[in-house]
C-alpha cells in the first residue's frame, strides 16, 4: 500500500505521462463498439471502455486510489487500478521503457527519471500485493 502511494505520488509529481500500448487499445476499441454491437450493448459497453481509458490517462491519480483500496483490504481492485495506472506488469514496464528510449532516446528516460520509479514503485507495489 505505502509503494502505492509513493509509486502514484512520484508518477503525478512528475508531470509526465506514457500512455502506450492499452490506452491506444482502448481508443481503438472504443471507437469500433458502435460499427459492430447493436445498441443495447454498444453504449454500455462503450462507457466502460471510456471508464477505462480516463483511469489509464489519470496514471498516478489511479496509482493512488489503487494504493487507498489494498489499505481498505481491497486488494483485487487495488491491484486492478495499480495495474491501470502504473503499468500492468514488469513487462509492460519494461516495454514501455524501451519505447520511449527508441522514440525520444536515453536522455528523455533520465529526464523524466521521476516518472519511471514511480512507475517501477507501482509495478512492484501490484506485484506485492499479489502475494499478500
Amino acid at each position: 500500500m505505502a509503494l502505492a502511494f509513493v509509486g502514484g505520488g512520484l508518477i503525478v509529481a512528475s508531470g509526465f505521462s506514457v500512455h502506450g500500448f492499452l490506452l491506444s487499445i482502448l481508443s481503438l476499441v472504443s471507437g469500433g463498439i458502435p460499427t459492430v454491437l447493436p445498441g443495447a450493448i454498444a453504449i454500455p459497453l462503450s462507457i466502460t471502455v471510456s471508464v477505462l481509458s480516463a483511469l489509464v490517462a489519470l496514471g498516478g491519480v489511479t496509482v493512488l486510489l489503487g494504493g487507498i483500496a489494498l489499505y481498505r483490504r481491497h486488494v483485487f481492485v487495488g491491484r486492478f487500478l495499480i495495474a491501470l495506472g502504473g503499468g500492468a506488469s514488469f513487462l509492460g514496464f519494461l516495454i514501455a521503457l524501451a519505447y520511449a528510449v527508441v522514440t525520444e532516446g536515453v536522455t528523455s528516460v533520465d529526464a523524466h527519471s521521476q516518472y519511471w520509479i514511480g512507475v517501477a514503485v507501482a509495478v512492484l507495489a501490484r506485484w506485492l500485493a499479489g502475494k499478500a
